[in-house]
């Protein structure tokens, strides 16, 4: 009935947070469930694969838990937005191994490594005012809970060395660049980086970063602080 082109796609959200474990329901049916804020954060990130095409997607705060070299061999930002049901933006990312591909950007956009790290950190500072922090249940101490919400660890989100021969970089680093400049309101830049992607490695996350800017021309609209993604 579906054909032999018939594929079947998997899509997961991944995030760190507390929640109330309990029964739920009455005499007639009772179920175990999960009830915090955390768990529809985890639902509408595996929701919001579909519109960035990746398998899966991870929040800040589950980022920040991961060992460095996981994060530099196994992930990257994908975007800075208030997802579905959220009242908050949130960078989050995509995980997949980073195959160590690199790609040739314009020589007017190749940074020495002090021009790179300070557009990381102008990056960083942007998330770090929306920096959303959940309250934990008074009764839960966890050290590991208070790391991920601090706005220390949120500033070490993105590379501070870039990995290039030339005006090579790797495609993590050429997402990092694009993004930074993409939520500091250099659009012309950011596109430009994104469609470096598409054309050598046909990003699909960058596809849709590129069609989001487009419809402004690629110019940051006035007011404009960060993505309001209402995609199911």
């Amino acid at each position: 009935k579906v054909g032999n082109n018939y594929a079947c796609g998997l899509g997961f959200g991944l995030h760190f947070g507390w929640a109330v474990e309990g029964p739920i329901g009455s005499e007639m049916k009772i179920d175990v469930s999960y009830l915090s804020p955390h768990v529809n954060i985890t639902a509408i990130l595996e929701s919001t694969t579909k519109s960035y095409g990746t398998a899966i997607l991870l929040s800040s705060n589950l980022y920040h838990m991961l060992s460095m070299e996981v994060r530099e061999t196994c992930t990257r930002p994908v975007d800075f937005a208030c997802l579905p049901g959220s009242t908050t933006p949130m960078l989050f990312y995509e995980c997949a191994i980073q195959k160590p591909t690199l790609c040739p950007i314009p020589g007017d956009m190749s940074l020495g490594k002090a021009d790179f790290e300070r557009l990381m950190d102008s990056a960083s500072a942007v998330h770090c005012s929306f920096a959303s922090h959940f309250v934990s249940p008074t009764n839960i101490q966890d050290d590991t809970y208070e790391y991920c919400q601090s706005e220390s660890s949120i500033s070490t989100a993105l590379p501070l060395t870039p990995l290039q021969t030339g005006n090579q970089y790797s495609t993590r680093d050429v997402t990092c660049m694009a993004q930074a400049y993409y939520v500091t309101g250099d659009w012309k830049n950011a596109s430009r980086l994104y469609r470096v992607l598409i054309d050598h490695v046909g990003d699909p996350v960058a596809e849709n970063l590129f069609e989001y800017m487009s419809r402004w021309d690629h110019v940051k609209p006035k007011g404009w602080e960060y993505r309001v993604n209402d995609e199911k």
